[in-house]
């Protein structure tokens, strides 16, 4: 990622991360999103920006009450390198969160 990317570019992500808010931004998203009582669904590509690897998401989605990750094969923007197989892991997570 560094140096930076369509979607990436390394100077806003160091301005974040310096940003004192950032901490207690993303507590306050975590917190409501642990205690939200119905489904999770994380879609994701396996070298996604939020989580390259995917390393972090899947401890996260362990500690929800009803939560599942579905992470797509290739690309950082699953959606536009591989829809076929987006489309297909949106659809059942739609469909398993509905029933």
């Amino acid at each position: 990622m560094q140096g930076g990317q369509v979607f990436y570019k390394q100077s806003v992500a160091d301005a974040i991360g310096r940003d004192p808010a950032m901490k207690t931004s993303s507590l306050g998203f975590w917190n409501a999103l642990h205690d939200f009582q119905g489904p999770v669904r994380v879609l994701m590509g396996n070298c996604d920006y939020v989580d390259v690897g995917p390393a972090i998401w899947p401890h996260l989605v362990a500690q929800l009450h009803d939560a599942r990750l579905r992470v797509v094969p290739g690309g950082h923007v699953s959606w536009l390198e591989h829809p076929r197989e987006f489309r297909t892991a949106l659809s059942a997570s739609l469909a398993e969160a509905t029933k």
